[in-house]
């Protein structure tokens, strides 16, 4: 029995490791499949966004989450309502609007709740913990929101490790950004998985410094074209960053200007309209005791693009090749690149942890709004509250509705290094995610990411239920390949179940003994599972078209959910 469920086993992993690439979605064509195919390059991801009407709420989809609650970071001015992101126009559409939100806010020193207000609702969608990728390279197509020559609004394309979860401020703490892998005494408190450790909990493995470092592809900057101190861009620009830690002490980089010569990262190569970022350098992180304090770096580069260019769709890329490089491009134009040895000075490596993507639009006071001087005595940073013209960006209020429109994203790997999953063997993230999961989910929730649910939207009519579904007694039930409660999103959910999974446990087969012909019929079941499910890929990918087998690594734990915050100057 023991040998029948290794076999069913290998059979269900080699069944998923087919399902896997159903990640590309139907409607990206052959041209855009095959973009990198020359350079060795196969797409394992895309997401189109052609069905309209798709919702991205807890639950919704199989891909995207969208938050529905408070930012904490940042100094941020909004509040992310899961209804703020859908699809419509062959887009996904990311809304930044007025509405007061009423929510309680915990004061970190006292304990006590008390009832805030914001006055802003935009929207963030993530796959944090349902797909995930090591390397690659990823394109985004993308219109930022607002007007260009107003500022106020900070729109942004990420990634981030899964061991962190942007805006659930406690599953940052002490992971992000860490990408260090040395055994050090002086950041043993300071980096909560150490290289230093033996035997660490969680499965996760002996001597592994581990982390959720960022890398930014696009964060929006708009504003008045204006002379900036000590830098040849102006407004608008966009930055491109690699965030991590250990940072570089004292003495740091002052900001506006340039650092000094040996006490900075160095040797980073920047594009003809892109230069150093010195407008950020990163954050310290203080924590009580003292040795608890760590520093994050930002190895940042601006980059400035003309007022009518600024509004229109590109295609913001970067090509992230782990422990070796990083290279951001706009429209296919070379930006700026980040190379391992640039990255000397701490010990830190260009990030290797399993990523996920982010989608925002922020609001901060601390992103392309004026400094506040005493004679300003607005708090409430409301659009009709009179006081506050004076903490405004000139035209912000009139800036807002907007919206942040995604085209399409697609993901890229070299076929002889094709790395998949949020928890993988040399990476792994479940266990460890399961056993902290009140720092992954807000306290009301149950779970941090609930299960998709297949059907049963509320409907009158067919023609309500997407992917050829059909409406049954009041509600949706979806047809094959197709999920979400109103059938609109293509069933992209990694298969899991109760299979054997070679990441958690191996089982031991020497010395079993059974009859030939037990054996002939479990070796029958086996190819029956095995024919069944490569029948059903084949028919998906017949319908899908296009696309060839796609390698995928080992990987583990699809299905949970969870959190993070980010203390970073940027968004979490």
């Amino acid at each position: 029995m023991r040998l029948f469920l290794i076999l069913l086993g290998l059979g269900a992993r080699f069944c998923s490791t087919l399902v896997y690439s159903t990640f590309v979605d139907s409607d990206t064509d052959e041209a855009a499949a095959k973009k990198y195919a020359s350079e060795g390059f196969e797409i394992v991801f895309s997401d189109e966004f052609n069905t309209p009407d798709r919702q991205f709420k807890d639950g919704d989809d199989p891909t995207w989450t969208a938050l529905d609650k408070n930012d904490y970071t940042n100094a941020a001015l909004h509040y992310y309502k899961d209804t703020a992101v859908s699809t419509s126009d062959g887009m996904m559409k990311i809304k930044t609007d007025f509405g007061v939100n009423t929510f309680k806010a915990k004061n970190e020193k006292t304990g006590a709740f008390t009832r805030k207000n914001k006055y802003y609702t935009s929207g963030q969608v993530q796959t944090w913990n349902k797909f995930c990728f090591t390397g690659g390279i990823i394109e985004v197509s993308a219109s930022p929101p607002g007007h260009p020559s107003i500022g106020g609004l900070w729109p942004a394309i990420w990634m981030m490790g899964n061991l962190a979860r942007a805006t659930y401020v406690g599953s940052s703490d002490w992971m992000w950004p860490w990408s260090y892998d040395e055994c050090e005494e002086k950041n043993q408190e300071s980096q909560l998985i150490s290289k230093c450790a033996v035997n660490p909990h969680f499965d996760l493995l002996s001597h592994s410094g581990r982390g959720a470092p960022e890398i930014d592809i696009f964060e929006g900057m708009a504003g008045p074209s204006e002379k900036l101190p000590n830098t040849k861009i102006k407004k608008p620009y966009f930055s491109t960053s690699l965030q991590v830690s250990p940072g570089v002490q004292n003495p740091r980089p002052v900001l506006t200007h340039k650092p000094l010569d040996g006490k900075w990262y160095e040797g980073m190569s920047y594009g003809t309209n892109s230069s150093l970022n010195n407008f950020f350098y990163g954050v310290q992180l203080k924590h009580t005791p003292e040795q608890y304090t760590y520093q994050s770096d930002a190895i940042s580069a601006n980059t400035a693009i003309e007022p009518k260019e600024y509004s229109r769709q590109h295609v913001f890329k970067v090509d992230w090749r782990p422990n070796d490089s990083i290279t951001w491009y706009l429209d296919d134009v070379f930006l700026y690149k980040i190379s391992q040895p640039n990255l000397n000075i701490t010990g830190s490596k260009i990030p290797d942890e399993p990523m996920y993507l982010i989608l925002n639009t922020a609001i901060s006071s601390t992103w392309g709004f004026p400094t506040k001087t005493d004679s300003c005595k607005c708090t409430s940073y409301d659009c009709s509250d009179p006081s506050c013209t004076c903490a405004f960006p000139t035209g912000f209020c009139d800036n807002i509705p907007s919206s942040f429109d995604v085209d399409w994203v697609r993901i890229y790997q070299h076929s002889e290094a094709i790395n998949l999953g949020c928890s993988t063997k040399d990476k792994p993230t479940r266990k460890y995610i399961q056993g902290n999961e009140e720092k992954f989910k807000r306290p009301e929730d149950d779970v941090p990411i609930k299960s998709v649910r297949r059907g049963g939207g509320d409907c009158d009519v067919d023609g309500e239920c997407g992917g050829g579904g059909k409406c049954d007694n009041g509600g949706c039930v979806c047809g094959e390949g197709y999920t979400g409660p109103m059938c609109l999103a293509e069933d992209k959910e990694y298969p899991g179940g109760t299979f054997l999974d070679e990441t958690d446990e191996t089982i031991e087969v020497e010395g079993v003994h059974l009859p030939a012909i037990f054996l002939g019929v479990m070796f029958l079941l086996v190819v029956v599972l095995v024919a069944a499910c490569c029948k059903r890929v084949t028919e998906r990918r017949e319908r899908m078209g296009r696309y060839e087998y796609i390698k995928v690594g080992e990987t583990e734990g699809y299905k949970s959910g969870g959190r993070y915050d980010r203390a970073s100057s940027n968004r979490v």
